[in-house]
């Protein structure tokens, strides 16, 4: 069944007056298509404009208001970018009218594929607000429609235009009846569309966000479609499939530097739709809008991606992989953000499997610290295991929620997330502290313990060319004037990095109240202090230091662990050998919220059991020097009850609480 076309020459009404979304764009195609005779043999369809109440599926009726009265005043420009004329409001319901047409066509078995041939474009307008050449969003209104109009279930949008449509996916953010995949260039306009951005609420796990490096071209495209958008839409298997099909990442665009030719879109056409009796392609029949393209190139490109798009064939598949990693682009701290969001939401994809009766969606890993930290690596890490292990085959994100050593975090575990089954919260020697401080007005009693997972040694840090050299001259000086000396860690006061610094002091005689202790909010933060200078000493454990050690940024003076490390820490002294008798172990886990099931408890310590047994996971603690302490059950219940008392004790030892 070939492909049928909706357009109309009415979509040039939409002046723009040199703009670079123009009329001359959508008349170039249309002449190319009649010169080429590709239309013969196909349904050439005149659309007809949306309703109101249509576009309020989406849009507020307010704003609809307001664009038509806009328009009809004589227009100008809404934005910088985005400029309307008399006609626009017309037009811009044409345009969702087509994508709305496309819609029943294929729902009604008229067409297998629907090509629409729009303007003005629709992917950045939200619901409230006309930005980036957009006025109404018109796959949004389309999706929206074959959901609430079609008795639709799941719907996909791939949305292939260089720049991120983060209208459409404002949209659907918070449902899992779309399932919206975004590959875009970064960074680039509107500046949405990280690798992390997932969704939220029930559309957590639903958000595929592929931020690309400039120049990734048409193999890029290709390795992503085969290894990542495929095997995503082959898990969701959408009844309909929609395609924001802007050309925009073609060589030739001036405004974007993607390097995609013709027959790269026609592969990504022929990948998104593949040929009729592909097993592939069940439940894949859908409907393209095409709304933005290049100024050159669009006629061989128009010519090409027709006919591929019509063909019978299939290019060679790459079998699914990892090569497609290389072609994100994201700054060095977030590269491990993305890689984890996409690699989990890929996580155990077999088209057609049913799932698991638990978990049933997507999981969320609460990280209470910044990115970087101890447990925000403790989270990542157990992921990245648990996913690699195959142990856990939905989504796994990790959220990082920094404030008051954990604070913050488990005050959201107990009041919002309660019986939640699909939300895991990091713990720690840090949170103990926090508790024992009584930041909160809650205890390990007040949520579910699931399981205690490693130990990781403190250490005591200074610059590289500090004249510091050991533990001991360090605290010579601070015994004489502890002014001079001004303490930073990640931790809230009082909390684990400040704990570790008061106890050491303390053991030499030091009056702990004269600790100049900074807090910062994390880890990384307070790394950045000591590089920077801010501070003089950082106390922090070891696996938020390890990369910075191994770099030779930091100088440690001592770890906390009983004897000396090995590899390369076999050089560090412990604080014990420098005549500080003082042994500290960071110890971290994992909790869920008050009334998690007895089953679902279950669940996990039998999968936090085999993770543990796992070569992925020995790798990690060797990577990390983490030393393994495991427990659950009534021996953790009762080593939390044990290690707050005593941290309580410690506390008001030093006089840092009554």
């Amino acid at each position: 069944m070939p492909t049928d076309l909706i357009t109309s020459d009415r979509f040039l009404l939409h002046e723009t007056y040199g703009h670079p979304e123009r009329p001359e764009r959508l008349r170039a195609i249309q002449e190319r298509l009649r010169q080429a005779k590709l239309l013969e043999g196909r349904a050439v369809l005149e659309p007809e404009p949306a309703s109101v109440e249509t576009l309020a599926l989406i849009h507020d009726r307010a704003y609809i208001a307001e664009i038509e009265a806009f328009a009809h005043a004589g227009g100008g420009w809404l934005d910088p970018d985005t400029y309307v004329c008399r006609e626009s409001y017309e037009v811009a319901l044409l345009a969702v009218g087509a994508a709305v047409q496309a819609v029943d066509r294929v729902g009604d078995g008229q067409s297998r594929r629907v090509f629409a041939l729009v303007r003005p474009p629709g992917h950045h307008a939200e619901p409230r607000r006309a930005m980036g050449f957009c006025l109404f969003n018109n796959i949004a209104v389309a999706a929206q429609y074959a959901l609430v109009c079609r008795g639709l279930s799941r719907v996909a949008i791939l949305d292939w235009d260089v720049h991120h449509g983060n209208g459409t996916q404002t949209a659907f953010y918070e449902t899992d009846t779309v399932l919206f995949i975004s590959l875009h260039q970064w960074p680039l306009y509107p500046g949405t569309g990280r690798g992390d951005e997932i969704g939220r609420g029930r559309g957590f796990g639903y958000t595929l966000n592929l931020p690309l490096r400039p120049g990734t071209g048409d193999e890029g495209y290709r390795e992503l479609f085969d290894q990542v958008i495929g095997p995503r839409l082959a898990q969701y298997r959408p009844e309909l499939l929609l395609v924001s099909a802007g050309f925009d990442a073609h060589r030739l665009d001036p405004l974007a530097s993607m390097d995609v030719t013709e027959f790269g879109f026609a592969g990504m056409a022929v990948r998104a739709w593949p040929p009729e009796g592909d097993r592939r392609c069940a439940g894949r029949a859908g409907a393209a809008v095409a709304a933005r393209v290049p100024r050159h190139g669009v006629r061989r490109r128009a010519q090409s991606a027709r006919r591929k798009t019509g063909a019978t064939g299939r290019s060679e598949v790459t079998p699914r992989g990892s090569t497609w990693r290389k072609y994100l682009e994201v700054t060095p701290m977030r590269r491990a953000v993305v890689l984890v969001a996409v690699l989990v939401l890929l996580a155990g994809l077999v088209p057609g499997s049913a799932a698991p009766a638990y978990p049933s969606k997507a999981l969320e890993f609460i990280a209470p610290a910044g990115p970087g930290g101890g447990w925000d690596t403790t989270a990542r890490m157990t992921a990245k295991a648990l996913a690699e292990e195959k142990l856990i085959t939905v989504p796994i994100s990790v959220i990082n929620m920094p404030g008051g050593s954990g604070a913050v975090g488990i005050a959201h575990m107990v009041t919002r997330r309660r019986g939640d089954t699909h939300v895991l919260a990091v713990m720690g020697s840090a949170l103990t502290g926090t508790l024992a401080r009584r930041a909160v007005p809650y205890t390990y009693r007040d949520v579910t313990p699931i399981v205690a997972i490693t130990a990781d040694y403190q250490v005591i840090a200074v610059r590289k060319d500090s004249t510091f050299n050991t533990l001991k001259t360090l605290l010579e000086v601070f015994k004489r004037d502890p002014g001079a000396i001004t303490v930073g860690g990640g931790s809230a006061p009082g909390a684990l990095d400040h704990l570790t610094f008061a106890q050491l002091a303390g053991l030499v005689g030091v009056d702990v109240t004269k600790v100049r202790y900074v807090p910062f909010g994390d880890g990384a933060a307070a790394m950045a202090s000591i590089l920077g200078g801010t501070t003089t000493v950082l106390s922090s454990s070891l696996s938020e230091t390890l990369a910075n050690i191994e770099a030779g940024q930091i100088r440690v003076l001592a770890v906390t662990a009983p004897q000396r490390l090995g590899g390369a820490l076999r050089d560090i002294p412990t604080a014990r050998e420098q005549g500080v008798d003082f042994v500290f172990a960071n110890w971290r886990g994992f909790y869920m919220p008050p009334e998690t099931p007895a089953e679902v408890v279950r669940f996990w310590e039998d999968t936090f059991a085999k993770m543990l047994g796992s070569r992925t996971w020995a790798r990690i603690l060797q990577e990390t020097r983490w030393e393994p302490f495991v427990l659950t059950g009534d021996r953790l219940r009762q080593f939390l009850d044990r290690d707050l008392t005593t941290t309580q004790s410690v506390l008001r030892d030093l006089g840092l609480i009554r």
